[in-house]
Parts: structure tokens; sequence; C-alpha cells
């Protein structure tokens, strides 16, 4: 256990996440079945305005980019742990930027736990980091979460992997029809292209992957939560994280 402020959390690093809830509790069992490995449900990547200037980031913070719900309030917040993305501060299904020191208590108030794992990898120089994920902000940085459930199970469950791709067809064409046959006659944005929605370890391999940090055999689209930690030679093994209370003691 390491207190948040104290722990020199870098950008790459790889922020962990324990959930109590039927689906978090589900992913830890199937990946414990079948990666040998289960004790994390949720992964996201440690960033910082240092190496992604983007306006509503301070300096000196560190938050956590993933692919999650977030909702401060309202219906959806039930299902959150009302944590908001800094660029809305509103209801949020993808890929976004939140606040860690918020996030590490507000999880951890539902019974859920957060762990911080080293990125042990070399490191890009930082202008090289901060063009990179710059472009994948652009390109990546308002997708939503995937529709496709069939994507995430089918990471531990290969037999699913037919079915996972069948959806995507279908998603596929249905984008099609509606962004370009009935493009005129509609009046909302396009529907996103299927490659364009993305699960939590999906996004965090994604990055590795264009950062050119991945093996070359690496397949961001079959990541798991658990899938940098069964490689000790790139990460460590993970803190759980914790945040002083209101009282100043530990919590």
């Amino acid at each position: 256990m390491a207190l948040l402020h104290e722990a020199p959390i870098q950008p790459l690093d790889v922020i962990l996440f324990r959930g109590v809830d039927p689906v978090s509790r589900a992913i830890c069992f199937f990946e414990a079945k079948r990666l040998g490995r289960g004790d994390f449900s949720h992964i996201g990547l440690a960033i910082t305005r240092e190496a992604l200037d983007l306006p509503f980031l301070e300096p000196g913070k560190v938050y956590v980019w993933e692919s999650t719900l977030s909702a401060p309030a309202g219906f959806f917040a039930r299902f959150t742990d009302k944590v908001p993305d800094r660029e809305t501060e509103g209801v949020r299904f993808g890929v976004q930027i939140r606040d860690l020191e918020l996030v590490v208590p507000a999880y951890a108030s539902s019974g859920g736990k957060v762990a911080w794992s080293r990125f042990l990898g070399p490191r890009p120089p930082i202008h090289v980091l901060r063009s990179h994920l710059h472009a994948l902000h652009e390109e990546y940085g308002h997708v939503p979460y995937t529709h496709n459930l069939f994507a995430l199970f089918s990471v531990v469950y290969p037999a699913l992997r037919p079915a996972r791709d069948a959806f995507s067809r279908a998603e596929d064409r249905l984008a099609h029809f509606v962004g370009h046959v009935l493009r005129r006659a509609r009046e909302d944005a396009p529907v996103d292209h299927p490659e364009h929605h993305m699960f939590c370890s999906e996004w965090v391999g994604t990055v590795f992957a264009r950062l050119g940090l991945a093996k070359p055999e690496f397949d961001a689209h079959l990541a798991a939560p658990v899938t940098p930690l069964l490689r000790p030679e790139g990460f460590a093994e993970p803190v759980y994280l914790e945040v002083p209370d209101a009282g100043g003691s530990q919590s």
C-alpha cells in the first residue's frame, strides 16, 4: 500500500482497478480461469499535463486516461464512482481523463481498490511522447466504449471471437448505411465505425502499440486488464494506492 501523493507515478504507468460489482467480479473470474491472474477488472493509463498538454488538465497532477462510464450525478451516477471526466464534467461513456486523486478514494468508498504498476520499458523523450499522445487524443480522445460485449469476453474466450466479428461486421454495415446512404436525410452526427469503440484494456493496449512499445505480435483488441502484469519484464508488480482522509489520517 502506498499514499498516492508519495507514489512516483509517471506517464505510461498503468492504473489498475478491482471492482466489486457483478460485471467486475465476472471479469476477474474469467481472467483467473483463462489467464492465470484475475486480480483486476479495469485498467487505465497514468497521464499528466506535462505529457499531454490539454487546457483542462492542471500541471503537477496525475490523471488516469481510461475508457469507462462516468457521471457526477443523476441516474447513471448510481453505476459509477461519481468522479466526472475533466473535459466535460458530465456523463461520459468512453475514453476520458479523470483526476486520480479523486478516483482513488471514490472507488474505495464502494469497496473497490486502485493500484499502480510502473512501466519498466524504455520511455520516449518527453517531446516525442507529447507529440504521440496529442495525436492519440485527437484520434481517440472522444470515442465511446464498445457496444460489442463479445469483444470484451472474447479476450479470454477465443470461442466467442466469431460472434464478436459477426457483430462488428453488422455494426459496420449499419454505420455505413446510416452514415452514407442516409446522410442527406438525417441531422444527427454520423454513427461511429466499430473500430472506434474501445473497452478499457483495448485503449491502453492501443496507446502502447502506437508508441511502438509493444511487441510486434501484440494485438490490442485481445488485451485484458491483467495483460500488462503477465509481462514482469515490462511492468512492476502493482502497489495499491490510498489517499489521506479529510482529517489527515490514512484510510
